[in-house]
């Protein structure tokens, strides 16, 4: 401490640093499992985005079939069908 003292650095000033060093190692700690929870969230939501895509391409597949003869429900539907 007599090295420090010269500097005006006191034993308070240091424990203050260590403290701020402590809360910033805990903030970038807490910062990268959040970055970390985020891009799971987002491969989660793109894959549950592709399944429904992929759903909806066969629910419309099989309504164009099913509604061959009527395409009015299919415009309901949102699902145009063009004229022959």
């Amino acid at each position: 401490m007599a090295g420090f003292a010269q500097y005006g650095i006191t034993a308070q000033k240091l424990k203050a640093a260590q403290a701020k060093v402590t809360d910033l190692a805990a903030a970038s700690a807490l910062q990268k499992k959040r970055k970390g929870e985020a891009k799971s969230a987002t491969e989660k939501r793109d894959h549950c985005l592709a399944e429904l895509h992929d759903w909806l391409s066969d629910f419309r597949a099989v309504a164009k079939i099913a509604l061959a003869e009527d395409p009015q429900p299919l415009e309901a539907l949102s699902i145009l069908q063009r004229s022959a």
